[in-house]
């Protein structure tokens, strides 16, 4: 939490994440707890503006060996 890179998080003012609909819903709250703890503030991305980017028409979560509902249930999209 004290390195230079963690430093760098916590004084950005943006931070983009691209190609969203590959990213497993479980980082995405890991990045958002990260964030929380960085900062010390109990709010959505530790308070940061996380701009979240992709086309989710294009390719999804990969779930090695995982079935159509596996992919689509890791996929960020999805509510459940």
């Amino acid at each position: 939490m004290n390195s230079n890179e963690a430093k760098t998080i916590k004084n950005a003012a943006l931070t983009l994440i691209d190609e969203l609909s590959t990213m497993n819903k479980v980082h995405l709250d890991l990045l958002d707890r990260f964030l929380r703890e960085l900062t010390g503030l109990d709010q959505k991305m530790g308070g940061k503006l996380v701009l979240l980017m992709h086309v989710f028409r294009q390719t999804l979560t990969v779930v090695s060996g995982g079935s159509r509902g596996d992919i689509m249930y890791a996929s960020v999209i999805c509510n459940q």
